[in-house]
């Protein structure tokens, strides 16, 4: 049986969890003191990108009123600027990660941030060819990313930019200049408020907790210690953030007989 659902959630990861597949790469392999760096980094956009990101998946997948894809969008576009410098200091500032690692990974992110509005308008249009050409790219950019850092790392650094801007191919997002009008930001900023605060708290403290360790220990042991919290919080965080939102969309447009076929297949493809 073919679980066409199943499609979405692989793009959502392809786009969103990269640097965690990068940061267990690089820790196998034996690179574990850029491996520290890049879970500090990672940290970082925790406690900024990730801590303001409201659950927007869910709420676009929801239909959750006047928080719309349009609205979600200006709101983040508005504040990347904010985010971007928060997370330069948490990186280079409090944490002295060099420049030349955190900038081209922030900017990942920020280009992430932007697509996954458009990757869940994709999945609510169950557009399954721009999904299948987002799991194409992004996959390839990481591998591509993945091989440079680990047997190349003179050039590594360089080729994190074109890794950095490959989550606007085929996912760029589309601008409706009215969802920037003020009355509609503030409204989208008071809906959103609540929302906020279900994802800072957590986000937040993984950053802190990471740097204490990143400054208590060497560098090689904080990356091995990076490496098993991915490895072990990954799949919790696969049913919480990339599977749950879907199999939600999934049961409100099929049942309750579609919910358990979707089910079945997300506990097959996360063995």
């Amino acid at each position: 049986m073919r679980f066409r659902a199943t499609l979405y959630p692989i793009a959502h990861l392809a786009l969103t969890s990269s640097l965690t597949i990068l940061l267990i790469a690089l820790g196998l392999v034996g690179r574990a003191a850029l491996a520290a760096e890049l879970g500090i980094v990672q940290g970082a956009l925790l406690a900024t990108f990730y801590a303001f990101s409201a659950n927007a998946r869910s709420l676009i997948l929801q239909g959750h009123g006047d928080l719309t894809p349009d609205r979600l969008l200006s709101k983040r576009i508005l504040a990347l600027p904010v985010l971007c410098l928060g997370s330069y200091v948490l990186c280079v500032h409090a944490a002295g990660i060099a420049p030349a690692l955190a900038v081209p990974l922030i900017l990942r992110r920020a280009c992430e941030w932007l697509a996954e509005v458009r990757l869940c308008e994709i999945e609510v249009a169950s557009d399954r060819a721009a999904a299948r050409k987002v799991v194409v790219v992004q996959a390839t950019a990481t591998l591509l990313a993945m091989i440079a850092l680990a047997l190349m790392p003179e050039l590594g650094l360089a080729a994190l930019y074109p890794f950095a801007l490959a989550p606007l191919v085929g996912a760029a997002p589309r601008l409706n200049w009215s969802a920037f009008e003020p009355s509609r930001l503030r409204g989208t900023l008071m809906g959103i408020t609540p929302h906020i605060g279900s994802t800072a708290i957590i986000d937040i403290s993984i950053y802190l907790i990471r740097l204490i360790v990143f400054l208590l220990v060497d560098r090689e042991t904080a990356g091995l210690l990076f490496t098993a919290f991915a490895l072990g919080s990954f799949m919790p965080t696969l049913f919480a953030n990339v599977l749950g939102p879907t199999l939600a969309l999934q049961r409100a447009r099929a049942g309750q007989k579609g919910s358990r076929r979707f089910v079945t297949a997300a506990i097959y493809a996360s063995r």
